[in-house]
C-alpha cells in the first residue's frame, strides 16, 4: 500500500508542473432551490394544518408518516 502511495504521489508531483489558474467560487445557496424548499415547506405545512383540524391529532401522524416515506 505505501509502494502504491508512494508512486501515485510521485505521479501527481511530476503532472503538476504548470500553475493553476485562479480559483472562482460559486455561492453553494441559489435562489431556485431555497424557493424549492421552501414551497415544500408551506405544502407540508398546509396539509398539516389542514389534516389536523380534519381528523384531529392523527392528522400530523399522518402528515408526518407521509413525509417519512
Amino acid at each position: 500500500m505505501t509502494l502504491v502511495a508512494g508512486l501515485w504521489v510521485w505521479r501527481d508531483h511530476a503532472i503538476e508542473d504548470r500553475r493553476p489558474g485562479p480559483l472562482i467560487l460559486t455561492s453553494p445557496i441559489s435562489l431556485p432551490k431555497v424557493v424549492r424548499f421552501g414551497m415544500l415547506f408551506i405544502f407540508i405545512q398546509i396539509i398539516g394544518t389542514l389534516l389536523t383540524k380534519s381528523i384531529g391529532s392523527y392528522g400530523m401522524l399522518a402528515t408526518a408518516s407521509s413525509v417519512v416515506l
